[in-house]
């Protein structure tokens, strides 16, 4: 799936978690295990980073910043420093190979080299043996900040209440929302959301009351809409903070909704039933805020539900899978009754991954993954046999995605079969009729590689710029076959495992992330576009002309 979804927050997250980076002032700690002394003529070969840290507009040193490189993509090996008074560091001892370097620092947006905050994109650090960056600077901006009041209807400050500053980004054509910062309000109904990097975002106001009452408020959107759509942005300058963004909820009649779950998932004890906006507003969270317990008879209610489309979820566990009955529901005006979910047992999935003209190749490295069609559930993973055998246990109904995780340098899925069906453009649909199999797919080890620069109007060579290879034709919806890659400090790309077939290859600076896959966007770049025809084993070289993401009003 191209570019998934890049959140500064989960990204920090994420690196906190793969490795805890040791600090120290102006020497570089290299996070791995211990190995034995390394041989003089590989020191010889080792990098090192040197450089300073300083305020963006101002030029005034950053001190106690933190200063992360690790290998890219992986995140396998890391190295880390902190900054001195003067803003410098020094980084040494890292082995060649192509990092991601990225600072941080309270009060600032966390930077990565060469990159847009905005749109969450890294550049890659391309070190050769023995290379010495000596004069990297890095500048930081002050992170920005949205604030406001809540109010209630008659003027009165509304405590607890929930603040969202949302960004939207595109998944698949679809425009998704997804969160950067929450606050709560004070006694006050004071809010304050800092931590936020330049760009636009929508804003939401949220009250959620714990106990049954007769009225509820509705979420709303700034500057005081139910609706998403009729929602205006507010932008955001690095280090801006932009004050009065107040709004006012309104009381309206609380609903009920009541139904039933019947589940025939076997030896495993009830879950819950979520109830989900439709709205595309909830992010990456498939079943947001508090779970409804549903009882041994199957019953469940859920109180205090504002006008609006929702889901209404039923979750429970299988053998090895979480499963879940998603029915989409309209409350307006009245109490909804006899909401029927159906919770179903999965099904065996099997299947072998061969790997074309690789028969020494360790296919046990690779990942079969299966991500429902409709996000309502999770997706489900595989791990592969080193005989390209993979089965999966106990997958939900409904209909997947498929794709193959780590695959080798330059392998593309080249087909896919069940049954003798070729369905390598199409959804797998798993219905109800016991085992489904064997999926026979195939990788080839022969896709096309694009290389090439990207140079802005004065023929300068760009850093951080995103280069999005998009098929043409009948296959623009064909999303597995987008790629998107960011130019390395010397403006360079490379793009591999690309499947035969005709493409065009754009370069932007200020996308946000998979804009490229909204047509409307795409339509003003088209003629910007460098047609390229991919073959197997075949080799392209590209210079590209750098475009700036379109400032339109999102919808």
């Amino acid at each position: 799936m191209c570019g998934y979804r890049k959140v500064a927050a989960l990204r920090a997250l994420m690196l906190s978690v793969c490795f805890p980076f040791l600090t120290a002032s102006l020497s570089a700690q290299e996070i791995t295990t211990p190995v034995e002394p390394t041989p003089v003529s590989q020191k010889a070969a080792t990098c090192s980073i040197a450089g300073v840290v300083v305020r963006a507009g101002t030029e005034e040193p950053i001190r106690k910043a933190q200063v992360l490189v690790y290998t890219a993509g992986e995140h396998t090996r890391g190295y880390s420093a902190t900054t001195d008074d003067a803003g410098r560091f020094f980084l040494e001892g890292i082995a060649p190979g192509n990092y991601e370097l990225k600072v941080d620092r309270t009060g600032f947006v966390t930077e990565t080299v060469g990159v847009d905050p905005s749109n969450g994109h890294r550049v890659n650090l391309a070190l050769d043996a023995g290379k010495k960056i000596s004069n990297l600077l890095v500048r930081m901006p002050v992170w920005a900040v949205i604030s406001g009041r809540i109010t209630d209807q008659d003027g009165d400050p509304v405590a607890n209440a929930e603040v969202v500053a949302l960004q939207s980004y595109v998944d698949e054509g679809q425009r998704k929302f997804s969160p950067s910062q929450t606050a709560l309000t004070n006694d006050l109904g004071e809010y304050r959301l800092y931590g936020l990097a330049k760009g636009r975002y929508y804003v939401r106001a949220e009250y959620t009351q714990s106990s049954p009452s007769t009225t509820v408020y509705a979420p709303i959107f700034y500057p005081g809409t139910v609706d998403v759509s009729r929602a205006s942005t507010v932008t955001l300058a690095s280090g801006q903070e932009l004050p009065s963004v107040d709004f006012r909820l309104v009381a309206t009649r609380a609903m009920r909704i009541r139904g039933h779950v019947y589940s025939a998932i076997p030896g495993k004890g009830h879950c819950c039933v979520y109830l989900k906006s439709r709205d595309n507003t909830s992010g990456t969270n498939a079943f947001p805020g508090p779970g409804y317990p549903f009882g041994i008879k199957g019953g469940f209610e859920i109180d205090n539900v504002p006008p609006g489309s929702y889901f209404v979820i039923a979750v429970a566990w299988g053998q090895k899978a979480l499963h879940a009955a998603p029915v989409p529901v309209e409350v307006s005006n009245a109490n909804l009754e006899d909401i029927n979910l159906t919770l179903s047992p999965g099904v065996e999935v099997t299947g072998r991954i061969t790997v074309e003209n690789g028969e020494s190749f360790d296919r046990s490295t690779l990942q079969f993954l299966l991500t429902p069609k409709d996000g309502e559930y999770p997706r489900a993973e595989a791990e592969v046999r080193r005989d390209g055998t993979f089965h999966f246990a106990d997958v939900a109904l409904g209909s997947y995605e498929f794709n193959v995780l780590v695959k080798p340098p330059g392998a593309y899925l080249k087909s896919a079969r069940i049954n003798g069906e070729d369905i390598l453009n199409r959804n797998l649909e798993i219905g109800t009729e016991g085992s489904h199999g064997p999926l026979e797919v195939v990788i080839s080890l022969g896709g096309y590689q694009l290389d090439g620069t990207v140079a802005d109007a004065d023929g300068l060579l760009v850093a951080g710029a995103t280069v999005v290879l998009i098929p043409e034709g009948n296959r623009r919806k064909l999303y597995l076959l987008y790629k998107d890659v960011v130019t390395d400090q010397n403006g360079k790309f490379i793009l591999q495992g690309i499947a035969p077939g005709d493409y065009k290859v754009f370069a932007w600076q200020g996308v946000q992330n998979d804009e490229w896959q909204d047509p409307e966007f795409l339509k003003p770049f088209e003629s910007r576009g460098v047609e390229v025809r991919a073959e197997e084993n075949g080799h392209g070289s590209v210079t590209l002309k750098v475009s700036a993401g379109a400032a339109r009003e999102l919808p």
